[in-house]
């Protein structure tokens, strides 16, 4: 079996420092990004830095620690470079922090929550975390750890940290994004009904597209959307213009979705911006629009197989045998024939439901439950027809069984969908009982062929 790419931790040693050297704080450069800086208390730790133009020890500053899964520090920084030297934010990317395990997330997040305090002139009352997929999760987690330190956190694509339960109410606000096609829309929605229960300050933008880093232009506005959260605790002086304008801003962005067609994008703009700003001249046509749309018999359908989808999904993840889930996904399988929006979100919902269909594959085969793991993982390539890790646990699974047939078939299909670590093919003890078959040979031997023979 493979090790799930959520637990995959890749060590990074910074040997040829280089101009990666410690540099005190005076001396880094202002209004550009500095590709990596070396933590002072912790050389096995390493940061993407901007210090926006006018920084000076002399004031306090709001810093944005920010978390890529694939822990590539500079990717966020750039993203809200700008954004960042328009209002006066340190940001800092983590270059060691991933999707997991979780133990070097949270190295990562102390080493860099310790060198920001300890080496830049930080407003302690004014930290807010960013972050995208695993790292989103990181985020609200390093959140949760200093409540009394994070104002917000800025998550794309992601929620719930995996490793525990969210309080009712959080103490910070949250910005969060996430696309049409993003495999976790159904968690940020139900952390939009969760937040909104709770009372927590928060801002959900649902925008075209599939599971990413936001663009530049909405983290932008998950910026904007702290300052005017500073603003009202009285922590940055108040600007009534300047948030009439945001909401004129967001209105106009919001009629531009609705003219392109993306209707439900449109509705969450409309309806963030009337809550969120309620009281600001302008507000009240957000939400005047946001009920005129509701109302749109198109969006009223979309509305009600975004529901039927959620449920279904949440029927699927909620399965407690294999009889259950054959049932559920055969259903949404029907539903992914429809002609139309219906059929092509359903098909959307059926590559979701690879993502928990392959989780519980994997559980049943760590378990020893070899038929249903290769019933549950032969359902998840079904499901995701383009990944290839579903059909290698499927092999992993029918080699257990001693199926070679199967188990070689599985195998052939994860190689052409681009599996490549022969490495793991050599050693995996769950392919042993194939290892010695010619098919398995040929198999190892295409992916151990030089490129481009």
């Amino acid at each position: 079996m493979r090790i799930s790419p959520n637990a995959v931790a890749v060590a990074c040693t910074f040997l040829a420092l280089g101009a990666w050297a410690q540099v005190p704080a005076p001396e880094l450069p202002r209004g550009q990004v500095v590709a990596r800086v070396v933590c002072a208390g912790d050389v096995s730790h390493a940061y993407a830095l901007y210090l926006p133009s006018t920084y000076t020890p002399e004031r306090k500053w709001p810093v944005i620690v920010c978390f890529d899964p694939g822990g590539a520090g500079e990717r966020p920084v750039h993203l809200l470079e700008k954004a960042a030297e328009a209002y006066g934010y340190i940001l800092m990317g983590s270059w060691e922090s991933r999707n997991g395990p979780l133990q070097p997330i949270v190295d990562a997040q102390n080493a860099l929550w310790k060198e920001a305090k300890a080496r830049y002139a930080v407003d302690e009352t004014r930290c807010y975390a960013a972050g995208f997929s695993g790292g989103a999760r990181a985020s609200i987690r390093m959140a949760l750890d200093h409540p009394k330190a994070f104002a917000g956190v800025l998550c794309c694509g992601a929620f719930v940290p995996g490793d525990r339960s969210l309080p009712r109410s959080l103490p910070f606000a949250v910005y969060a994004t996430v696309g049409t096609e993003d495999f976790n829309l159904f968690e940020l929605c139900q952390g939009d009904r969760d937040m909104a229960r709770g009372g927590t300050t928060h801002w959900v933008e649902v925008f075209p597209g599939p599971h990413r880093w936001a663009p530049p232009e909405l983290l932008r506005e998950g910026v904007e959307f702290f300052q005017v959260c500073a603003m009202r605790k009285g922590q940055v002086a108040g600007d009534p213009a300047w948030q009439e304008g945001l909401v004129k801003a967001r209105l106009a962005s919001a009629d531009s979705l609705k003219s392109s067609g993306a209707l439900l994008s449109a509705l969450w703009k409309y309806r963030q911006t009337g809550a969120f700003f309620a009281g600001i001249p302008g507000a009240e046509r957000g939400t005047e629009a946001a009920t005129a749309l509701a109302q749109d018999p198109r969006v009223k359908a979309m509305l009600e197989t975004e529901a039927k989808l959620e449920a279904a999904l949440d029927r699927l993840r909620h399965c407690e045998n294999l009889e259950d889930y054959q049932k559920e996904f055969a259903a949404l399988e029907k539903m992914g024939q429809a002609e139309g929006y219906d059929g092509a979100r359903a098909r959307y919902a059926l590559t979701v439901s690879a993502q928990d269909l392959t989780a519980s594959g994997v559980m049943s085969l760590q378990r020893g439950n070899y038929k249903s793991a290769a019933a549950l993982l032969e359902l998840a390539s079904k499901a995701d027809p383009h990944d290839p890790l579903p059909p290698y646990d499927a092999a992993c699974a029918y080699s257990r069984l001693n199926q070679r047939k199967e188990a070689l078939a599985l195998l052939g299909k994860a190689v052409d969908l681009g599996f490549k670590d022969a490495k793991l093919m050599k050693n995996d003890p769950d392919l042993a009982n194939i290892r010695k078959d010619p098919g398995f040979e040929a198999l190892l031997a295409r992916l151990e062929q030089p490129a481009g023979k």
